[in-house]
């Protein structure tokens, strides 16, 4: 009798066992389709990449800087110019591009265009006396990095 039921558990074992390794057969070719799907669309990314920069040196046009990301302009949507010119500037080892800065500013809704938010910066800079090292490019003078960042608190509207 202890036959009959140990050869019924090995059919059951033996079956899921069956029934495992076909879906694990059936994943990997899941898996491998979507790696070939996303090799494909990186290499269209890639090609479309270097569409663009060809056409914008082409064309004389400078190259197209990487969008910032969502999470950074949601960190400074709440902030006003000066605010976020302080913020930025401790974030980044007392540096300020104004152009990084301004794009921040216009996609996270602080200012409503781009040239706004960029003479808004340049005139901050000026009046809080950072020193222009590069066009476009300043650093706050009294800058240590060993120094604790300020306490920002944020303002609830926006000056631009």
């Amino acid at each position: 009798m202890n036959s009959v039921y140990d050869d019924k558990i090995e059919e059951v074992i033996a079956s899921k066992l069956h029934e495992h390794q076909a879906a694990k057969i059936a994943a990997e070719r899941k898996l491998e389709a979507a790696h070939k799907e996303m090799i494909d669309a990186e290499q269209a990314v890639e090609h479309w990449m270097f569409a663009l920069e060809d056409y914008r040196r082409s064309h004389g046009l400078p190259p197209h800087p990487p969008s910032p990301s969502p999470v950074l302009e949601a960190e400074y949507s709440h902030m006003g110019p000066t605010e976020l010119v302080q913020h930025w500037a401790e974030k980044h080892g007392g540096e300020v591009v104004v152009k990084e800065l301004a794009k921040v500013a216009f996609n996270a809704g602080v200012s409503s265009s781009y040239r706004l938010a960029s003479s808004a910066i340049y005139a901050i800079l000026k009046r809080k006396n950072y020193v222009k090292v590069a066009p476009g490019h300043f650093k706050k003078p009294d800058y240590d990095n060993d120094q604790e960042a300020p306490i920002v608190v944020p303002s609830s509207r926006s000056n631009w």
